[in-house]
């Protein structure tokens, strides 16, 4: 299940950086987050915490 959720999360951070509304931009930041969130819970403890690169973080400003 890791997989689609990872699939949503890569579209939803394409398009927050692609639409022009501060409003829609920061509900996508949030369902983004919520996503990674999602991933991490699904992810066995014994391979650490999801890996987040500092592009990822760094274009959701």
């Amino acid at each position: 299940m890791s997989q689609p959720i990872e699939e949503l999360r890569q579209t939803v951070l394409a398009l927050t950086t692609t639409v022009s509304s501060d409003s829609v931009r920061y509900r996508l930041c949030e369902i983004h987050e919520r996503l990674l969130e999602e991933i991490d819970a699904t992810r066995p403890a014994s391979r650490g915490p999801a890996a987040r690169t500092s592009s990822t973080d760094g274009s959701l400003s």
